[in-house]
């Protein structure tokens, strides 16, 4: 898979379009069967161009807070290049959560979510409960092998909120602010709410 159409990120990992990311998402996508999906955290779009490259019958509502301008380029890009498939908003999960439950902004019609946005504990908890409120059944989030984010994983299934149906692990890109490139591995985990 090629994605040379996406921007440059020069710091903050993506995923790469290889093998074994092309497995988990493939994996995800049979064992959900997911139609829609919400992604809070797009980067420099490589999740979200993998998913919309690997399975035309989904629509992507993608969420950023928009601080790199390759993000916003990424916009640009996606949504010239599946313009009824990839809807944008730049806005803070949080702030966007609020938003939707109010009435100020329109409730996205998901049936999954993948959580990959801001790694602090009020994040995490913040978007993870927003995926209950909205009802979605299927919730992936990415670096849950982080300390913050695998800390909260393990208190909501300690206090039996959610359940962890698998974790799948991949090859990931970053470049850290020194803009030296690096792969390493990182993890996904797919829960439910119980």
């Amino acid at each position: 898979m090629n994605l040379d159409y996406l921007p440059v990120a020069n710091c903050e990992g993506h995923m790469i379009p290889n093998e074994e990311t092309i497995d988990l998402w493939t994996t995800l996508k049979s064992n959900t069967n997911y139609k829609s999906i919400l992604e809070i955290g797009l980067n420099a779009g490589h999740s979200a161009a993998i998913q919309l490259e690997l399975f035309p019958d989904i629509k992507l509502y993608s969420l950023d807070i928009g601080r790199h301008d390759w993000t916003l380029e990424a916009v640009l890009v996606l949504s010239e290049r599946f313009p009824d498939r990839f809807i944008s908003t730049i806005c803070h999960s949080t702030a966007y959560a609020e938003r939707v439950k109010s009435g100020e902004y329109e409730q996205p019609d998901v049936d999954a979510m993948f959580i990959d946005g801001g790694h602090t504990e009020n994040s995490v908890r913040s978007d993870i409960d927003f995926a209950k409120w909205l009802g979605v059944k299927d919730v992936f989030i990415d670096d849950s092998d982080s300390t913050i984010v695998s800390m909260v994983l393990r208190e909501k299934v300690d206090n039996k909120e959610i359940y962890i149906v698998e974790k799948y692990v991949y090859p990931c890109h970053s470049s850290d602010n020194s803009y030296e490139e690096r792969q390493f591995q990182n993890e996904v985990s797919h829960i439910r709410f119980n």
